[in-house]
């Protein structure tokens, strides 16, 4: 008996103490040890025919591994969940969600039935099958509110785990789904990651006054610049008091660089956010049309 456990031990251990009565079987456990090991405690049943090996775990992946589990060999964690399992959103919804080409009905699980994934869509991740970040983004904007999806992009990319190839598909995917106006105003290419909670909003500044995006955190002449419209050679600096406060002298320096380089540089703070965003929209509406319009 000791090498039959051992080897469930094994398997449950790939797959954060979950396993399944088709792996039980297919390791040699007979349908009454199963049985006897329920009664006992050893295996405690998830959902039916899913069981965590040792009655206990303390592991936070068991519960989402049991939850694919539960729903067939081909079903994968999706949505908001994904993006908590990458950590990208902090907490897992009240119900966990799993994409699965057959629409199982599971207590606690919502299960969405897609025939239209393919090996592209899909991975596994810290040993739990998963679709990939491009997928759960699409697949929960809608879920995410206003702000959200904006943040969960940002730092999917930040994260490297959204790569240029990722954004296109999801540029190419951001029409006639859930939330698809929310990605379509975050999912640039041809821009960097926000960074920080004044980048965002400076941002949705732009959205709202009809200032033409920037791009985001490039660089120029060597230093990374906040927000940049290269054709109008104009740089915003964004001065959030606790990130700059030691760096008065350097900042003074680098725009002095960049203006001897012929670049305007302006820098905006909170309180001009906050006091009067439509004079601050219309100073630089008409500064990006005036240099841009320069021979």
């Amino acid at each position: 008996m000791r090498p039959q456990r051992s080897a469930v031990e094994r398997a449950a251990c790939r797959r954060h103490q979950v396993v399944t009565r088709a792996q039980l079987l297919g390791l040699g456990i007979r349908p009454a040890r199963i049985a006897h090991w329920v009664r006992i405690g050893l295996l405690r049943p998830a959902y039916r025919g899913v069981y965590i090996y040792g009655g206990v775990s303390t592991d936070p992946l068991t519960a989402p591994t049991a939850t694919v589990l539960a729903c067939g060999e081909e079903a994968h964690l999706s949505g908001v969940c994904t993006l908590v399992l990458f950590e990208i959103e902090a907490r897992w919804p009240p119900r966990f969600e799993v994409t699965a080409p057959v629409e199982r009905e599971r207590r606690g699980i919502v299960v969405h039935r897609s025939r239209t994934l393919t090996a592209a869509d899909v991975t596994v991740y810290r040993d739990v099958p998963t679709t990939r970040v491009a997928r759960a983004l699409r697949d929960a904007a809608g879920q995410l509110g206003a702000k959200r999806p904006r943040r969960a992009y940002n730092q999917a990319r930040v994260k490297g785990v959204l790569g240029p190839g990722a954004v296109r598909w999801l540029q190419a995917q951001a029409h006639g789904v859930p939330g698809a106006e929310a990605l379509r105003a975050i999912v640039d290419p041809t821009r960097g990651p926000t960074r920080s909670e004044l980048e965002e909003r400076f941002i949705e500044f732009c959205l709202r006054y009809g200032i033409p995006l920037p791009e985001v955190n490039e660089t120029v002449l060597g230093v990374e610049v906040d927000m940049l419209w290269r054709s109008a050679g104009l740089i915003v600096e964004l001065d959030g008091w606790w990130y700059h406060r030691d760096r008065v002298d350097l900042d003074h320096t680098r725009d002095l660089a960049l203006r001897a380089a012929g670049f305007e540089v302006q820098r905006v703070t909170w309180g001009m956010l906050e006091t009067d965003p439509a004079g601050l929209g219309r100073s630089l509406k008409a500064m990006i049309d005036r240099r841009t319009a320069r021979p």
